[in-house]
């Protein structure tokens, strides 16, 4: 049964679409939509969301040609166990399999880590709501391995001990989800021209520095800079306006040098065939261009159809529940912002990518101990980030911004990886000297073949899981690492600055909010008043919709039948219902009347 529910819960909070969906579906309710608007709403929410991912599916399948060509190129196997690609949600899906431990204390904690998202959102003065729920699904993931690397083995079971790490877990989780969004609010806004809406993603410090790196290229250019999307083209490259074609234009080139250069490595006739599937060199490079620009126009009528219903189900949440609430969706949102520019930041955050792999060869041969992988750039992982990166860029600081921009965050996020190998390599103790680090026998890992699981060549790879190594080197800090010194309970002597610095932190948050919440009352009360009066019309005007429809019912009802004992007790149904509606109203007028009278009063409205 716990087996069952874990997998529930690993399964529905995995499929962002659902999680979204629910959202539309409280929204709705709390606008007091009817039941076939609530519908309505829902379903295309929910049918939007799975538009998007098809497109990013898309995009994904038309790069794996170019992925296998790369590899080629530079001579490096994907295979081996000395090289690692960035890829978040494999690699934690992975770990959930391979230990049952890690994914009932990881479960435990996603849920903690939601519910406590809408806590702070709700009492701080960051209205943030994180939907990417599968980004913190991977966040617990990452989390709870730490806490098993700085442990002794079995030390997550569900006791007490695997309570606390889960809610200790969970509340700094949340603090990242709460706060982490509002680093990119002010570009986001400018861009799409939405108050409640924000970003979520693990790229969000990636996003922070390219909007830091356009924002000074725009200081420097004295704000007289022009964006990529609207550069000046002679007339007969007018065609190029059209991003569309530019797009399928640029993909063609990069596939081009990638693909040839591949077809002219010495020997690489068989393993081409192999990637290509026999197919003509010509002809894959360039279906794949087109590919790719059509799931990226595919990505974005999804998110044209999910915005345009969360918009209005936001509007629900924020008058009923979290005043001011901000729904954060994934940085798919802002791609149809400037297209131009997401293509220009991944070619030049992927060519970033391509340095920081040099780098890795470097340490790789200098100490093969601790950077035991070469890291291989992950081409979907930078589609997004380094595409994200140049909307920042070119919206902060136009064209050479969007370059800049894309390049360091190629250069930056990818030392990712590279701290992640290097954390695992020093936190774990494998089983045997010189084993991989998944073979700490605290993990639980099972480990069903002697080869290596297909998941341990991958890692994590965005920017904001760089959170995760720095718990893992604090509780490693904790000087507690293979040699337990239990206190009261607790595993590391860290554990207690963890703990402390997270009730710090809420506290800090939730006063804040209450604080300032106080002070609005008294500086601008009118914006109270009108939150509580929006809500009160709001339901007289759901009253009138219900009873509305319930006329129309019966009377069609009493319209379709012959027999006079229907007919009267239609006709008693509309009395009731009339009745209740106008118990209904008369409560709600009180409510409005008192409320009228406490802001007149109490805080010297002119409600006039």
């Amino acid at each position: 049964m716990g087996t069952i529910i874990i997998n529930f819960i690993q399964s529905f909070f995995g499929s962002a679409g659902l999680v979204v969906g629910v959202f539309a579906l409280v929204g709705s309710i709390l606008l007091r939509r009817t039941v076939l608007q609530t519908i309505e709403s829902t379903f295309v929410t929910i049918l939007g969301f799975l538009i998007l991912s098809i497109g990013g599916g898309a995009i994904s399948s038309s790069l794996v040609h170019f992925k296998g060509m790369f590899n080629i190129l530079i001579g490096v196997d994907v295979t081996s166990t000395s090289s690692s690609i960035a890829a978040s949600d494999a690699f934690s899906i992975g770990l959930m399999n391979a230990s049952q431990q890690i994914a009932q204390t990881a479960s435990i904690m996603l849920l903690l880590a939601i519910v406590f998202n809408l806590l702070l959102a709700g009492f701080s003065r960051f209205k943030n709501i994180y939907l990417s729920t599968h980004i913190v699904m991977y966040f617990c993931v990452g989390i709870t391995t730490m806490f098993l690397l700085c442990g002794p083995q079995g030390c997550l079971a569900l006791d007490k001990l695997g309570i606390l790490a889960a809610v200790l877990g969970a509340g700094m989780i949340a603090i990242y989800t709460t706060l982490a969004p509002s680093l990119t609010t002010s570009t986001v806004r400018g861009l799409m021209h939405e108050k409640n809406m924000n970003l979520c993603h693990h790229g969000l410090f990636a996003f922070a520095l390219a909007n830091g790196v356009g924002t000074l290229i725009g200081k420097l250019k004295k704000g007289r800079f022009s964006s990529i999307e609207e550069m000046h083209v002679p007339r007969w490259m007018r065609f190029l306006k059209s991003s569309n074609i530019t797009i399928v234009l640029v993909m063609t080139i990069l596939f081009v040098i990638v693909y040839v250069g591949a077809y002219c490595v010495p020997g690489s006739g068989e393993s081409i065939s192999t990637i290509l599937n026999n197919q003509s060199l010509i002809v894959a490079l360039i279906l794949d261009a087109f590919m790719f620009t059509a799931g990226l126009l595919v990505l974005i009528q999804g998110i044209t159809m999910m915005v345009n219903e969360l918009r209005d189900c936001i509007k629900g949440i924020s008058q009923r529940f979290i005043r001011g609430a901000v729904m954060s969706v994934d940085a798919s949102l802002i791609l149809k912002a400037q297209p131009t520019a997401v293509m220009l930041g991944f070619v030049i955050s992927f060519l970033g990518c391509i340095a920081t792999m040099g780098i890795s060869l470097a340490l790789h041969a200098v100490d093969a101990t601790t950077f035991s992988s070469v890291i291989l750039p992950s081409v979907v992982v930078f589609f997004f980030l380094g595409g994200t990166a140049g909307i920042f860029g070119n919206y902060r600081g136009g064209v050479l911004g969007c370059l800049l921009a894309g390049f360091f965050v190629g250069l930056v996020v990818s030392f990712v990886p590279i701290i992640f190998n290097a954390t695992f390599n020093t936190l774990a103790s494998p089983i045997t000297a010189g084993s991989a680090w998944y073979t700490d026998p605290r993990l639980e890992i099972n480990l069903l073949t002697t080869t290596p699981p297909t998941w341990a060549n991958n890692s994590y790879g965005e920017s904001d899981y760089v959170l995760i190594a720095i718990i893992g080197w604090a509780l490693y800090a904790g000087g507690s690492h293979g040699n337990i010194a239990s206190i009261g309970g607790l595993l590391n002597p860290m554990m207690f600055l963890l703990i402390g610095l997270t009730i710090t932190i809420w506290l800090a948050l939730i006063i804040d909010g209450v604080v300032l919440n106080k002070k609005e009352m008294k500086n601008n009360p009118r914006t109270f008043y009108e939150y509580k009066m929006t809500n009160l019309q709001s339901y007289l005007k759901h009253c009138d919709q219900v009873l509305k429809e319930q006329i129309i019912y019966y009377n069609e009802l009493a319209s379709t039948t012959k027999k006079n004992q229907v007919k009267i007790k239609c006709k008693e149904k509309i009395k009731k219902s009339q009745a209740k509606h106008s118990k209904q109203i008369k409560k709600t007028n009180i409510k409005i009347s008192l409320l009228n009278k406490q802001y007149k009063h109490k805080h010297k409205l002119n409600l006039n």
